[in-house]
C-alpha cells in the first residue's frame, strides 16, 4: 500500500486492488492541482464532509472528468449539492 499525503486532509491511496482519493479541498487543490489531475484510473473519490477543505466542486469536477469511472462515496449533505 502506498499513501500520499497532499496538503491539510487529501489523501492519495493505492494498492493493488484500488485506487483512493479522500477529500480534495480546495487548500490542496490551490497547491497541487497539476499533481492531483495527473492522478488517473481512480477507482473512488471519497468526500468526508461539506467544508471546503475537504469538498471544492471545481477539483471534484476536474478529478470525475479526468476518472470517469471513478465511484464517488459521500455523506447525504455532499450528495444534495452534487
Amino acid at each position: 500500500m502506498k499513501i500520499t499525503k497532499y496538503k491539510h486532509s487529501c489523501l492519495f491511496v493505492e494498492n493493488e486492488k484500488a485506487r483512493v482519493l479522500f477529500d480534495p479541498g480546495e487548500f490542496s487543490w490551490d497547491d497541487f492541482s497539476k499533481e492531483l489531475l495527473s492522478i488517473n484510473d481512480l477507482d473512488f473519490l471519497v468526500i468526508t464532509h461539506e467544508h471546503g477543505d475537504h469538498y471544492f466542486p471545481t477539483a471534484l469536477k476536474k478529478l470525475y472528468d479526468n476518472n470517469p469511472n471513478a465511484r464517488i462515496i459521500c455523506g447525504d449533505a455532499v450528495a444534495a449539492k452534487l
